[in-house]
């Protein structure tokens, strides 16, 4: 695995939405920089929502090519170069530890539960305990990339966040010790009422990227 990198909100946005799409619209993947353009300022699933200006994404595909995250391809036939992640190559991970950082990159600090729907959605986990058990794995990485924030005032649960943007030690723990410190009933055996509002989320989840997906196909048939 790679030193850790230290990322702008720029490059970390370009990168998730990369990682994001590879997964939810395969056709359109490798993306173009008015593709990334509209993945990076979409309103759903991103926290903070942004808008950036086209000048920006290319910046930020700039600077994460030159880290060797990102790479530039140029299709036979086409004046368009398209962009494709190297983050399983980069850091040295899995498909599901891969779907982990694609959601805190994107969606910002996650409760367990919160993460667990979003990062379900671009890739399987049977159940929270999975979840956890891949979470470790992360965390004994030779330069882990997730940690976790303690219960903010007022809250109860303590929030994941990646690594690759500048934190305090003293706001980060072990997800080991996090995932044992928060009440075990809650984490490991969700009721039936949440499991079938969780369910019904990630449908609705499923259902708005399938529209995004059309219409990132229909931008990328009039790019040519």
């Amino acid at each position: 695995m790679a030193e850790r990198p230290t990322l702008t909100q720029e490059e970390l946005r370009v990168l998730g939405c990369l990682m994001e799409k590879e997964w939810l619209n395969p056709k359109s993947y490798p993306m173009t920089t008015k593709a990334l353009l509209t993945a990076c300022n979409q309103t759903t699933d991103r926290d903070p929502v942004v808008d950036y200006p086209e000048t920006k994404v290319q910046n930020a595909l700039d600077m994460l090519v030159a880290r060797e995250l990102v790479e530039s391809l140029q299709e036979e036939g086409s004046r368009v170069p398209r962009f494709m992640h190297r983050a399983s190559q980069f850091f040295g991970i899995t498909m599901q530890e891969q779907a982990i950082l694609c959601a805190l990159l994107l969606r910002g600090p996650l409760t367990l539960e919160e993460l667990f729907e979003a990062a379900s959605g671009l890739c399987p986990f049977d159940d929270l305990d999975d979840l956890i058990e891949v979470l470790h794995a992360v965390a004994i990485h030779v330069a882990p990339i997730v940690s976790t924030f303690p219960p903010a005032p007022g809250e109860t649960e303590g929030r994941y966040w990646h690594l690759l943007t500048y934190q305090k030690k003293s706001e980060t723990r072990s997800p080991l010790k996090a995932a044992k410190t928060s009440s075990g009933t809650k984490i490991r055996q969700a009721s039936e009422k949440d499991a079938i509002i969780q369910e019904l989320r990630l449908k609705i989840r499923r259902l708005e990227r399938v529209i995004e997906a059309q219409a990132e196909e229909l931008e990328a048939l009039k790019e040519g």
